[in-house]
């Protein structure tokens, strides 16, 4: 396997710009609750008289950078691995009311293991959307092992070379943004309008 990285090229600067302006919009909120939470601390004395005001404090914190994950700006990066095994869960979905199990009822998991170069492994996990089961199969033929992929700092979904993949017969291509296929002579995504990665 080549040991290059891959880089998206100023053909897919709309995806360079997304990903940018969602790095950016999480250590924006973070700073600002950040800055909340200490003015209420500290200018309110909210919880300030209290034994478990560090507790407060830290657990205030704690919140935004869990759910926001500014913290992916310095360790997301783009690697290039070997798909080593992909595993298809299909899990029942949760409801009050009895469900058939069909498609409907089911929620598809893909498990993605990936060997780098250098011997590291990562794993991808996919969880699909009902209305989307119908696609569970393509991507498991689409990630099947021994396919070289490439994932670029800040997207979910991984690209393999070529770009393509076969649903019902036909020639898609899959969107490593919001991971939903496209017809192949398309430029962009119809979905989250994101022109393809070639």
């Amino acid at each position: 396997m080549k040991n290059n990285t891959p880089t998206l090229t100023l053909e897919n600067s709309d995806i360079i710009d997304r990903v940018n302006r969602r790095y950016m919009i999480s250590i924006i909120i973070t700073v600002l609750w950040c800055l909340a939470v200490l003015i209420a601390i500290f200018v309110f004395n909210v919880g300030a008289d209290s034994v478990s005001g560090t507790a407060t404090l830290i657990t205030s914190i704690a919140i935004p950078v869990f759910l926001l994950e500014p913290y992916r700006i310095i360790f997301d990066r783009n690697w290039a691995g070997t798909v080593k095994s992909v595993k298809r869960k299909d899990k029942p979905y949760k409801s009050k009311t009895p469900l058939v199990l069909d498609s409907t009822s089911i929620t598809p998991i893909i498990t993605i293991i990936i060997e780098l170069s250098n011997g590291e492994v990562m794993v991808k996990r996919y969880k699909l959307k009902r209305d989307r089961y119908q696609y569970a199969e393509a991507l498991v033929d689409y990630y099947k092992a021994g396919t070289v992929v490439h994932c670029y700092k800040g997207l979910k979904y991984l690209k393999k070379d070529p770009n393509i993949i076969q649903v019902n017969k036909f020639d898609h291509r899959l969107c490593i943004v919001c991971g939903n296929f496209g017809d192949w002579n398309h430029k962009e995504c119809k979905h989250c309008k994101s022109t393809f990665v070639e």
